[in-house]
């Protein structure tokens, strides 16, 4: 009985550390976590070119901001909007209300020079895509661009790896704010597959974009595309009812 009550005040002291060190170990994760992911309350734009800034006052705000230039922009970089080009942004409701030139700057000092668009699908901006094309190292600008974000917002809410479409694949990160916005850094690569000269061909699509969007946006999107749905297949089926009928009235007409 001695020897183990012994035994008992021995391995009594060691739960309680055990239990301590599980503690501290919980605590320190809430700590981890709480810390991965910061400054998300706040608005979010491109080189202050805001999302919610009324239609009517970008052109003016962009001619004011000193590290933007309102420019045209390269057809090649206009059609990456586009659903056929693996765009992972497309949404055929917002429309290009101003576009521009401008620079973003790694932690390694390094300007990689781009393209951005202004989008809207009512009379505020509700997008912004700054793009730079990267015909032979994605992946490396990506890299050297995560950090930026990282430093400022935390670790992203997700990563993801989009399915495959015209021999190009969006691969990247995004952040979550608490203002239902979001930013995606994604990559856009070229995957194989291609015959011969058109390897070379959809690699010049290879490129790295930055997308500020606002989610309700995104929310209506979703909504319209399913009442269209619903239209057509309303539509469809009244196509069908009234096939059905005439060829009815054609076969009761021939009984006659």
């Amino acid at each position: 009985m001695r020897i183990l009550m012994k035994s008992f005040i021995i391995i009594l002291p060691a739960i309680i550390m055990l239990g301590a060190c599980t503690n501290t170990t919980r605590t320190s994760n809430k700590e981890e976590k709480a810390i991965n992911r910061v400054n998300r309350n706040v608005k979010i734009g491109f080189q202050g070119i805001m999302l919610g800034t009324p239609n009517k006052d970008v052109i003016a705000l962009l001619k004011q901001l000193t590290n933007v230039t309102l420019a045209e922009i390269p057809y090649e970089v206009r059609q990456n909007s586009s659903d056929a080009n693996a765009s992972f942004y497309d949404n055929k409701y917002e429309e290009i209300t101003a576009t521009f030139q401008s620079a973003i700057i790694d932690t390694t000092e390094t300007a990689h020079e781009g393209y951005g668009m202004v989008f809207s699908d009512g009379d505020s901006i509700t997008k912004i895509v700054f793009t730079i094309m990267e015909s032979d190292n994605p992946s490396g600008v990506y890299k050297r661009l995560s950090p930026l974000f990282y430093s400022q917002y935390g670790a992203p809410d997700e990563y993801y790896e989009s399915e495959v479409k015209a021999y190009l694949q969006n691969i990247g990160a995004i952040w979550l704010f608490d203002n239902k916005q979001r930013i995606c850094l994604n990559r856009c690569v070229y995957v194989g597959g291609a015959m011969g000269e058109f390897g070379d061909l959809f690699k010049t699509y290879q490129r790295v974009e930055v997308i500020y969007q606002d989610i309700n946006a995104l929310e209506r999107k979703d909504a319209k595309e399913k009442e269209e749905e619903q239209k057509r297949i309303d539509t469809k089926q009244a196509e069908e009812e009234r096939t059905r009928s005439t060829n009815k009235a054609k076969r009761q007409s021939q009984q006659l």
